[in-house]
């Protein structure tokens, strides 16, 4: 008989039906809904920051540079593009960008970022209590809430990274579905399209210190297929940056990946 890969100290949650997902979940997505869309596109766009998505979107509209943004014609090379096209998309349909659709992304992603915190709560407790406590917490802590409910990019990159995490981890502990790696992956390529590489660091540290009792880490790594994962995450991410690469030239390149990190590194970045 082969052993049980889930810790003996912890108490495996049991299989879950529709209903009973229904019951856990759903209230919580409600209040979330409620928290998030609540006058959402009834303030202007402002802070020095944050309109930053909405112009870029508004200008990929109209002057067609989908894969190398532009900002006052200038290229922009503080980030990948996807939540500017996330904004961008529904905008070319709708008409033009509007504080509603500059911050929907980011709204949608809190939804999604509550629900998996519970999964993966659950899934590592075994508890509905601790699942239905972890998204209270998330939903009455002002910074999140806020970051959820701005044109910011941060939401939607944390919600993707912390997502592939979760499967990872899940996966790690003998709990993910077939072909986790590709999900897995696919996520994190997405959140490396938003914010850049550092987001990659999050799956690694979780699987490598976030184990639960009596899991070795390397074990962890093997079981989640940490190196598939990662190289289908960097191929995501390639898929858009070497065509960006043909279109804006190598300076543009060396000024995302390189000169960036330098001037952050020096503190002379936007991000003292």
């Amino acid at each position: 008989m082969s052993r049980s890969r889930s810790s003996p100290d912890r108490a495996e949650a049991p299989p879950r039906g529709a209903a009973e997902r229904t019951r856990l979940y759903l209230p919580f997505l409600l209040l979330a809904i409620v928290v998030t869309f609540t006058d959402l596109g009834g303030r202007s766009v402002h802070d020095m920051d944050v309109p930053r998505g909405a112009a870029l979107a508004r200008e990929m509209i109209q002057s067609g540079h989908w894969l190398v943004p532009r900002l006052a014609g200038e290229v922009y090379v503080n980030k990948p593009p996807l939540y500017i096209w996330l904004v961008a998309l529904p905008s070319v349909l709708a008409g033009d960008v509007t504080p509603f659709r500059a911050r929907l992304p980011a709204a949608l992603a809190l939804l999604a970022r509550v629900l998996v915190a519970m999964g993966w709560a659950r899934g590592r407790t075994g508890s509905d209590t601790v699942a239905r406590i972890t998204g209270l917490l998330l939903l009455s802590t002002l910074v999140f809430v806020w970051l959820g409910r701005e044109a910011k990019l941060d939401m939607l990159a944390a919600t993707l990274g912390f997502s592939g995490a979760a499967l990872l981890d899940a996966a790690a502990h003998g709990r993910a579905p077939p072909r986790h790696h590709l999900w897995a992956g696919l996520l994190l390529g997405l959140a490396l399209l938003t914010k850049g590489p550092l987001v990659l660091l999050v799956p690694v540290v979780v699987l490598l210190v976030g184990g639960e009792p009596g899991s070795d880490p390397w074990t962890r790594l093997k079981r989640a297929r940490i190196g598939r994962t990662l190289g289908l995450a960097v191929l995501v991410g390639l898929a858009w940056f070497v065509p960006a690469l043909v279109q804006g030239g190598s300076a543009y390149g060396e000024a995302l990946l390189l000169d960036q990190a330098a001037t952050r590194l020096a503190g002379a970045g936007n991000h003292l």
